[in-house]
Formats: structure tokens, sequence, C-alpha cells
């Protein structure tokens, strides 16, 4: 959905999608076959065998994964960060930030710069976009561990997920 928008709006621009399913990154091979688009695993260790990047748009990711702060510590310093997360609870969500404050916690020392604005969906519902630069701060050594007790590994399980505006149904086994 988010290299359609690209396309129709920036013709001009280079895309690479990154997801860790077969299955959407065929449908988006698909329905963009202009863009590349790449099947990976979160963190990313070796950025070689992709086209060079300078910006990293990350939406309605981080709230789902364990490893959200470690997705972004891999990435090169000085790549340019764009993200959101919510302030709402929804099914998959491992976290929710309530304020802008609560993000910048989070991530501050992670992306230079951090600016952090709310876009409201809904009286009670808000997704916090977040922009900066990747600074050049380590993940502290005790956040980058195993998963919590918990935590379900999904490369270990049948992933079932239906794309909102059109209800295609994706399928990860």
């Amino acid at each position: 959905q988010f290299a359609e928008f690209l396309a129709a709006q920036l013709p001009a621009v280079e895309y690479t999608g990154v997801d860790f399913s077969g299955v959407a990154v065929s449908r988006g091979r698909q329905r963009c076959p202009r863009f590349l688009f790449e099947r990976r695993e979160l963190p990313i260790a070796d950025f070689s065998g992709l086209p060079p990047f300078d910006t990293v748009i990350c939406t309605e990711v981080l709230e789902h994964v364990e490893r959200d702060r470690e997705i972004l510590a891999a990435l090169p310093q000085g790549a340019r960060i764009v993200a959101s997360v919510p302030n709402f609870d929804a099914f998959g969500h491992l976290r929710l930030f309530r304020g802008t404050d609560e993000v910048r916690e989070r991530y501050g020392a992670l992306i230079e710069g951090l600016q952090v604005e709310g876009i409201v969906l809904s009286a009670q519902n808000t997704l916090w976009l977040m922009h900066g630069t990747r600074s050049a701060a380590p993940l502290a050594a005790e956040e980058s561990s195993a998963p919590a007790l918990g935590s379900i590994d999904l490369g270990a399980c049948a992933v079932d997920a239906v794309l909102w505006t059109d209800g295609t149904r994706y399928t990860q086994d």
C-alpha cells in the first residue's frame, strides 16, 4: 500500500520494500513492479544486498515486535528515520505510547533530533509520527537480549493477516 502511494505521489522516487512475509513481498512485486521488494527478517544485520538508501520508513511495525529498538539500532548512522507508533491497544500491539514523552523516552537516544507529532485518527486514537536521524548511540547491552518470556517467535508459527484496504488475505507458513 505504501509503495503504491509513493508511486502515485512521487513517480521519480526509488523505493525498496522489506517484509518478513514472502507473500507480502510477492504481492508488492505484482502491484508495483518498478520497485524492489525483498524478504528479510528484522533487525537487518547486513545491508549489502540492498540498494543504497538515505531514508527508512517504518510504519505500523515497531509496536508489534519485541526487538523494536534493535531494529532502529541496526540502521546505519546518519540514515533518516520516519516511523509511526500508536497510542491505542489493538490485536498484536506489544506496546502503546500515551504521549510524545513516552515516544521520546523509548527512541530518543537512537534518533538524533527526534521530533514527534500526533496524527489524530479519532477521539481516542492517535498515531505518533516520529522522524529524525539515526544517532551514533549504540543500543545498551541489556536491551539487545533474547525476547522476553511469553513472546512469540513468528518464524515458528503460521501468520495470517488481512490487508485492510482491499481485504486481501496474506498467510505465512
